[in-house]
């Protein structure tokens, strides 16, 4: 698809959920559905510490769960907080054997719930700030780095 050279992402943050953006979001994944350059959806999920409402976080987030189901892509999570609800919404919408990684995006909590999302299939992505303990437990193929902590990382 033209305007779309470098490789990238369709997010859907809870930030910024709303009705209006997960329609916009609709659409822009039926639009961008063939653009060889999407890599992936997200950064999408749920947050206890932005002012959207749980529930409107969570229509987002499983609009963006469905959009990565059916154009069959990796899924980069924001999670703060709502560690269950996040995990539930992945197992009623992705199911037990989505063939693509789930990324938790930004880890920085412990061991315990790290091997608990490791368990359950996720792979964890670090960033600048993250628990030591919890990158000697992740397997080297479910393990990613952020670039956006680090502006050297910067395109």
């Amino acid at each position: 698809m033209a305007g779309y050279s470098l490789p990238f992402s369709l997010e859907l943050h809870p930030w910024q959920a709303s009705p209006a953006l997960i329609e916009q979001f609709r659409q822009a994944a039926e639009t961008l559905q063939s653009a060889p350059n999407l890599l992936a959806i997200g950064e999408c999920g749920l947050d206890n510490k932005c002012g959207t409402s749980l529930p409107l976080q969570t229509e987002a987030f499983r609009e963006a769960l469905s959009a990565a189901r059916r154009l069959q892509l990796p899924v980069i999570i924001h999670c703060v907080g709502y560690w269950a609800e996040m995990m539930q919404s992945v197992r009623e919408v992705l199911g037990p054997s989505y063939p693509h990684p789930i990324i938790i995006h930004g880890f920085r909590k412990g061991p315990q719930l790290a091997q608990q999302l490791l368990k359950a299939g996720f792979s964890i992505s670090l960033g600048q700030h993250y628990n030591a303990a919890v990158r000697t437990l992740i397997p080297e193929d479910r393990l990613y780095f952020e670039t956006d902590e680090n502006p050297i990382l910067h395109l």
